[in-house]
């Protein structure tokens, strides 16, 4: 009733560039998660922390949920994720993997 998901949380992850953990690797590129809408109907909101690396080409591979207050929002969650694009880390001149990197996907209501 009067409810509608917030994305600006959302819209801000692709200006954000500092992972939760010290890494080479950074964001060029994200997408919000949609907002699973049967939990929006419901007005219930939580978060998801996804663990990944990324490929020397730049690329999010070995995705994996490590905690969600919900399990309706972790595929939108992981799916976001797999759209995450970064500069690789450069070691010695040459793009190398980054390893067990993390994020924190929010989901919240705002009240009309």
């Amino acid at each position: 009733p009067g409810y509608e998901p917030v994305l600006s949380e959302f819209t801000e992850l692709t200006l954000e560039v500092t992972p939760m953990q010290d890494s080479g690797a950074i964001i060029v590129s994200a997408v919000p998660p949609a907002y699973p809408g049967t939990l929006a109907q419901r007005g219930i909101e939580g978060f998801v922390d996804v663990q990944y690396d990324v490929t020397p080409a730049g690329t999010p591979d070995n995705i994996k949920v490590v905690q969600s207050t919900h399990r309706g929002f972790e595929s939108a969650a992981v799916a976001a994720t797999r759209k995450m694009r970064f500069r690789p880390r450069i070691v010695d001149g040459t793009p190398v993997a980054d390893i067990g990197l993390s994020r924190r996907f929010r989901f919240e209501m705002e009240n009309d």
